[in-house]
């Protein structure tokens, strides 16, 4: 249960049901300043069912003018095995 599992978890919101992908992409077309644009894919619950706690654990995005900010938050970076996933 690691990173797609935890995006992909529908939530119901006053909107409608979003998984946190959809719900991004809601939050930057509707209401594009908002602070509250983000992911979170450490979920305590599923921890005891994954081999490695996830390294990325949430990110945060915000519109300045015309560009987007995404910044990844991680708590380590694995070099040897997935470090050309962990960089953009």
């Amino acid at each position: 249960k690691a990173y797609g599992y935890q995006l992909g978890i529908r939530h119901h919101y006053k909107e409608g049901d979003f998984d946190q992908v959809d719900r991004v992409l809601y939050d930057l077309k509707h209401n594009p300043a908002s602070r509250r644009i983000l992911t979170n894919i450490y979920n305590f619950q599923d921890l005891h069912e994954m081999n490695l706690y996830p390294c990325a654990y949430s990110m945060t995005f915000n519109v300045t003018g015309d560009k987007l900010n995404a910044i990844l938050n991680q708590r380590s970076q694995d070099m040897l095995t997935a470090n050309n996933w962990n960089v953009v």
